[in-house]
C-alpha cells in the first residue's frame, strides 16, 4: 500500500475520513458512507506508516496507552487529523481530511449573532457542544481566525492535535500542542495565567482538572472557548 497515493485520493475525491485496519482494505467514508478499496492492508504495513509519521513523543505514547491523537501533513500538504490505536487484530489508523481554509463563519450556518457576540466578549466562558463530528472544532477555529483579524490581542490555543494553522494578524496567535508543546491542557492553562493571554482555546474539557483551571482562568478576566462532546447540544 502506498500510504501518500491514499491521503492524496481522499483529498482528490473530497473522502471525509480514511480507515486502515490490519487484513481489510482501506475504508474511505464519503457522504456518510463506508467504501473499500485496493487490497487488504498488512498489520507490518500499519506499524511501518505509524514509524514514519509519528514524533518520538506520539510513538511512547501509542506503546504506553495503545492509542495516541495527531495531525499529519502528506506531501501534497494536506493536512489530517488522525489516531492509531490497537485492537484485537493490531494496530488500526483512523484519519479525518482537514479542510485547506478555514471556513468563512457566514458559511457555516449559524446565526451571525453568535459570532458578533463571541468577537465582543472580554471575559467568561463559551462553550461549543455536540456530537463528535458535527464541527465543533472547525466553528472555534472560524471564531478565532475571525476574531485575531479584527482585534489586537494575545490568544493562546491548546489543541490536541492541531488541526487548523491559524496566523498572526491583527492579533498574536500561539498554537500550543498537546504531548509537544505541553503536557496537560491543565497545566497549559495554568501557565498561560502568567503569558499575558486575552483569550484561552481550549481544545476540548475532558476532565475536572482541565474545567477547573478553565473556571479559573474565565473567573480572572480571561475569554475561554472550548468544546464539550454532549449527545446534543441541550444536554
Amino acid at each position: 500500500m502506498d500510504f501518500e497515493k491514499v491521503l492524496s485520493y481522499a483529498a482528490k475525491n473530497n473522502i471525509s475520513d480514511i480507515h486502515i485496519s490490519p487484513d481489510l482494505p482501506v475504508a474511505f467514508r464519503l457522504h456518510g458512507e463506508l467504501e473499500t478499496v485496493g487490497e487488504k492492508v498488512s498489520h507490518n504495513e500499519i506499524h511501518m506508516i505509524s514509524l514514519e509519521i509519528l514524533s518520538q513523543v506520539d510513538q511512547e505514547k501509542l506503546d504506553i496507552e495503545r492509542s495516541v491523537d495527531f495531525s499529519y501533513t502528506s506531501k501534497e500538504r494536506h493536512r489530517f487529523r488522525g489516531n492509531f490505536f490497537y485492537t484485537r487484530k493490531g494496530l488500526v489508523l483512523a484519519l479525518r481530511l482537514i479542510p485547506e481554509e478555514i471556513p468563512d463563519f457566514d458559511t457555516l450556518g449559524l446565526p451571525h449573532f453568535v459570532l458578533e457576540n463571541i468577537l465582543d466578549y472580554k471575559d467568561g466562558l463559551v462553550l461549543l457542544v455536540g456530537p463528535t463530528g458535527h464541527g465543533k472544532s472547525t466553528t472555534l477555529a472560524s471564531c478565532i481566525k475571525n476574531r485575531a483579524a479584527k482585534k489586537s490581542e494575545h490568544i493562546i490555543t491548546f489543541e490536541d492535535p492541531i488541526e487548523f494553522l491559524i496566523e498572526s494578524d491583527q492579533s498574536i496567535v500561539h498554537q500550543r500542542a498537546l504531548g509537544r508543546d505541553v503536557m496537560e491542557f491543565s497545566e497549559g492553562l495554568k501557565s498561560a495565567l502568567r503569558e499575558d493571554p486575552d483569550v484561552l482555546l481550549v481544545g476540548e474539557m475532558r476532565d475536572l482538572e482541565t474545567i477547573s483551571a478553565a473556571l479559573t482562568a474565565a473567573e480572572t478576566g480571561h475569554l475561554v472557548l472550548s468544546t464539550l462532546h454532549t449527545s446534543s447540544a441541550g444536554e
